[in-house]
């Protein structure tokens, strides 16, 4: 191979090998992590590329040593006969179960770097040369609260200034969590390597650092209904300047994406159900034109706007919640969220001195406090209390040890927070306020 061309190489991290998507069915094999690993593989192989990052997680703690473990060890054999080596390190999940794969598959080709907690750098040569050095760090256990920034260590940065080096870290960048290797971006500022290669969110994400970037891949399939947008492996490219460019592959073959609806206007089951149609095929068209091997969306939708169908836009979603295909792809709304209002002047209700005029205010209110991002009038003490109540209902709810198992697999129990609970609170207001005027006599004459 000549020295002079590029050096490339695909990233991923935190596929959670042995966990399932949320939301999907057993039988959708497809849709799993293990087929997602599986194609990461085959790509990396008919590309010929010179090697493969794994920026930790890649096993599930869950499964590790059942669905999890054969898969990984499968790919990896196929890269190793491919004579692509594979650089990792082991997250809080998989930070046992690495180490002893490390040791069973005893061959040159995976590098697990820095498995006992301290940093260490591995090299990767063409004809017996260095051209790249990757330096990494490994969870050594489930949780660590200190920065391994203040630990690192990599002599190449100095003795080998003219060959590019590359970091590698599972770590929780800017976080609020200090449970999992807390790094500040500054501090990775301060290191003078080519690039960071990172693992742990699930999102992915590009972040400048002095000449290069830090690159969170993200999970290549996602696994929750939060976790929305693009995924898959990223290509990094390290040209013989030592310039360092990243490019994503947006492999995934499911995704799980929002789906707005307007529903003004609409007053009829049959409109309904045309418009939500139309607006998955939107979404999909879109969607499959921008992503070439997605092959199945759930989508959250998001109903709005007036109509006299308020009280029955929750049954009605019911009835769309079977498989639709839309533009080759398979789609299917799995949890909606109701922002609906009835059809009624609210600003004429809102001047009454009645309970349903004291409703109306507060959906105003309500409103406004969802707006206040975006200038919308500011919420009135009565409704800062009401939000502050509610949060913390559901806060004390989302904390009662039976639902401790949701909360460790991190699988989109998130606590509730105001954006959560206010359309939650706006719902209820709306519906009490129509049954209140079901319930009223019209000009006082029944």
């Amino acid at each position: 191979m000549s020295r002079s061309r590029p050096v490339r190489l695909l990233c991923t991290g935190d596929l959670h090998l042995g966990r399932y998507p949320t939301r999907i069915r057993s039988n959708d094999d497809h849709l799993s992590v293990t087929s997602i690993w599986s194609r990461i593989v085959d790509h990396a192989v008919s590309q010929a590329l010179d090697a493969v990052v794994l920026t930790g997680d890649v096993v599930d703690e869950g499964n590790k040593h059942f669905e999890a473990y054969g898969p990984l060890k499968s790919g990896l054999a196929s890269l190793a006969q491919a004579s692509i080596p594979v650089f990792a390190v082991a997250g809080n999940h998989d930070f046992d179960v690495l180490p002893r794969l490390h040791r069973e598959l005893g061959n040159d080709t995976f590098h697990l770097l820095g498995a006992d907690g301290a940093w260490q750098t591995e090299a990767l040569t063409r004809d017996g040369h260095p051209v790249l050095y990757v330096c990494g760090w490994s969870f050594d256990r489930s949780h660590v609260t200190e920065s391994p920034v203040n630990t690192f260590e990599c002599p190449e940065l100095e003795t080998e200034q003219a060959i590019p080096v590359l970091g590698v870290l599972h770590a929780d960048l800017d976080g609020a969590e200090r449970k999992y290797a807390p790094v500040r971006l500054a501090e990775l500022n301060d290191i003078p390597v080519a690039a960071w290669l990172l693992g742990h969110i699930h999102k992915p994400s590009l972040h400048s650092h002095r000449d290069g970037f830090v690159l969170y891949p993200g999970s290549p399939q996602p696994l929750s209904t939060g976790e929305t947008g693009a995924h898959g492996p990223w290509m990094i490219e390290v040209s013989p300047s030592g310039a360092v460019t990243a490019r994503h592959l947006p492999m995934a073959s499911l995704a799980y994406e929002p789906l707005h609806v307007d529903l003004t206007g609409v007053d009829s089951e049959a409109e309904f159900r045309s418009l939500v149609l139309t607006r998955i095929e939107e979404e999909a068209k879109s969607l499959s034109a921008e992503r070439p091997d997605l092959h199945t969306v759930l989508f959250s939708a998001v109903y709005d706007g007036r109509t006299p169908l308020h009280r029955r836009v929750r049954a009605l979603d019911e009835q769309v919640r079977e498989e639709i295909p839309a533009s080759g792809l398979r789609t299917r709304i799995v949890r909606s969220v109701l922002s609906v209002r009835p059809a009624i002047d609210m600003d004429a209700l809102s001047k009454g001195r009645d309970p349903v005029g004291v409703l109306a205010r507060l959906v105003q209110d309500l409103d406004g406090h969802g707006n206040a991002a975006s200038g919308g009038g500011s919420p009135s003490v009565a409704l800062e209390q009401l939000v502050a109540d509610v949060r913390q209902t559901a806060g004390e709810l989302h904390r009662k040890p039976a639902f401790t198992p949701l909360r460790e697999q991190r699988t989109g129990f998130d606590a509730p927070t105001d954006e959560t609970l206010i359309p939650i609170i706006r719902e209820q207001a709306l519906a009490l306020i129509e049954v209140m005027l079901e319930q009223k006599p019209s000009d006082g004459k029944e």
